[in-house]
């Protein structure tokens, strides 16, 4: 029974939240609607617990927390979206091609400049991110701190 009355007022939480932020339709087919679609594609809960986990998990379509910041109520509304994106493959020689023409910059055309205008006009060879691999003095200095952990 407290499972079903918390899962209300969740549905109630959030019909009323449509209807104020996004002027839903209070009709009882657009409420009808409004549950069947939280019922299949939403969680609502808190994030970063167990269920939220299982949701994305899950491949829920949208998930939704609320929670209070202080004395200001808060939410947040995750969605999975399609995307698309590309992957490549960096080359080795033209890495080590690469390091060597700034090799060949830095010691016998003398350019110190830090931010030297060639690493970064070069995008379609990610120039600015494979310089800063190079070990000093060609690329950045590396910068180390102790394990850091995170926990939930």
């Amino acid at each position: 029974l407290k499972e079903a009355l918390v899962e209300a007022f969740k549905f109630a939480f959030k019909l009323q939240y449509d209807v104020q932020v996004y002027g839903q339709d209070e009709s009882d087919a657009g409420v009808a609607s409004l549950f069947a679609e939280l019922d299949a594609d939403w969680y609502l809960g808190a994030e970063g617990g167990q269920g939220w986990a299982a949701a994305v998990e899950a491949g829920r379509r949208n998930l939704m927390a609320v929670w209070r910041d202080k004395t200001v109520p808060r939410s947040r509304v995750a969605t999975l979206l399609p995307c698309s994106f590309q992957v490549g493959k960096l080359n080795a020689e033209a890495v080590r091609g690469l390091w060597a023409s700034l090799n060949l910059e830095l010691y016998y055309f003398t350019n110190d400049d830090d931010e030297r205008y060639s690493i970064q006009a070069n995008t379609h060879l990610l120039r600015n991110l494979m310089v800063q691999a190079a070990t000093p003095p060609l690329g950045y200095p590396l910068f180390l701190s102790n394990v850091t952990v995170f926990s939930p």
